[in-house]
């Protein structure tokens, strides 16, 4: 199996049970995003403006957190006036194994967690506030 095959089974698997998992490629390509820009002496804004986006969609970019679409990598590049490919600097040699995917399951699934803590408590401080309210 070629090795990128295999990265992508890997990820696969995995995703389709945690779909907030980020794959190793999508964060090196923020990774160079943000290495780029700031190289570039532009701040996130600035990227944003050049390329129509928000501020906040290119910190998801860098961050691996969003993928980045092939137009918007486009618009990145010619934004940043460098060329598309470098964006994937790095790519090559990323060696993912087990561990690493499950490390990011762990991550995602903990954040998960916590957002589901927080909802609970909220309904149950809801449900305790109608209890109160004499009908």
């Amino acid at each position: 199996m070629h090795p990128h095959q295999q990265i992508r089974s890997e990820y696969m698997a995995q995703a389709s049970e945690e779909s907030d998992v980020r794959h190793p490629v999508d964060v090196q390509v923020g990774t160079n995003i943000r290495k780029f820009r700031k190289l570039m002496g532009k701040s996130q804004q600035d990227l944003a403006d050049a390329t129509g986006l928000t501020f906040q969609q290119i910190q998801k970019y860098e961050g691996g957190a969003n993928r980045v679409s092939a137009s918007k990598l486009h618009e990145i590049s010619v934004g940043l006036k460098v060329p598309i490919q470098r964006f994937f600097d790095g790519v090559e040699d990323l060696v993912v194994d087990d561990s690493v995917i499950e490390n990011e399951r762990k991550r995602a699934l903990e954040e998960q967690k916590g957002r589901i803590g927080s909802a609970a408590a909220k309904l149950q401080k809801m449900v305790d506030e109608l209890k109160e309210i004499d009908i």
